[in-house]
């Protein structure tokens, strides 16, 4: 049965558009692989992938060092 329903990222994706200054988007998955992206070729998404998995990754240990229990 066909679902002629928009699916909720394109919805998403739809109103982040509708921003004055939005052109370009990458979504990717936790592994940094790029699923979908528009405004640029695809080596330009997989090194903003590429980027924003390498930022997450340097947060995720500041804050895990951050709020670590200091050893006694």
């Amino acid at each position: 049965m066909a679902n002629n329903q928009p699916n909720q990222v394109d919805e998403v994706i739809h109103d982040l558009k509708s921003n004055v200054g939005a052109k370009q988007y990458v979504i990717l998955n936790n592994d940094g692989i790029v699923i979908k992206y528009e405004g640029m070729d695809y080596s330009r998404a997989v090194q903003h992938a590429y980027l924003v998995l390498d930022l997450c990754a340097k947060s995720k240990s500041y804050f895990r060092g951050m709020f670590e229990a200091p050893e006694v």
